[in-house]
């Protein structure tokens, strides 16, 4: 497999380290009438914010050994999206869930040779540009099946309990 796809040695060992405190994650968006809403989550200080330059409202880049406030995009790190439109994703077989205002998660192969889980949340959340939104976690095919995957989705899965929208105005 190409070094490009695959996760540094001390991310895949970092399973076994407790996770560091849940953070309230927060962000300010408005609604198609312009009122403000404070959109927030909990989600694990193992994940460092960054800008993705792409679609996504947040994301946030799992480096549990760093400190940082904000860092810059690592390919080969997993990272958590909190994103407003629906990703395309091949015709795979999802699950109905109900988490939070989570409806449906699915996992499926993703660009780069990577695995994304998406939460959908129900339509018309504020963030959402199309009427469907959500949240996923993004990692290389080589966490497949690991503990670390499974850290990573209990994070994930503390992010969609979570999540809330509070109208400001």
């Amino acid at each position: 497999m190409n070094s490009d796809y695959l996760t540094p040695d001390e991310i895949l060992k970092s399973a076994s380290v407790p996770a560091k405190a849940s953070v309230l994650r927060k962000e300010i968006f408005c609604d198609a009438e312009n009122h403000e809403y404070s959109v927030e989550f909990m989600l694990s200080g193992d994940f460092i914010e960054f800008n993705s330059h792409a679609e996504p409202a947040m994301c946030h880049q799992y480096e549990p050994f760093s400190d940082e406030d904000f860092t810059e995009y690592d390919s080969h790190l997993p990272y958590f999206m909190l994103t407003p439109d629906l990703p395309e994703y091949p015709e795979v077989v999802g699950e109905p869930v109900k988490i939070g205002r989570a409806i449906f998660r699915v996992k499926f192969p993703y660009d780069h040779k990577q695995v994304m889980m998406f939460y959908f949340f129900e339509p018309f959340t504020v963030i959402s540009t199309n009427g469907l939104a959500g949240m996923a976690m993004v990692y290389h095919q080589d966490i497949k099946n690991s503990p670390l995957e499974e850290k990573l989705l209990s994070a994930l899965e503390e992010a969609v309990r979570t999540y809330k929208e509070i109208k400001l105005d």
